[in-house]
């Protein structure tokens, strides 16, 4: 039994995201460090409310 079924919502949105992100930041290489530190802020902020 999965303890919340709200997990996997969450994993599949954030590989979406990382996916969607990805594939545009192969057209936009000069920006790869801002797109880098813009989906982890974007992960954290997923993630940490769940702690809290």
């Amino acid at each position: 039994m999965q303890k919340s079924s709200c997990t996997p919502d969450i994993v599949k949105n954030s590989l979406e995201m990382l996916i969607y992100f990805h594939v545009n930041s192969a057209f936009s290489l000069p920006s790869f460090m801002t797109y880098r530190a813009s989906l982890w802020d974007t992960i954290r902020l997923l993630h940490l409310p769940r702690f809290i």
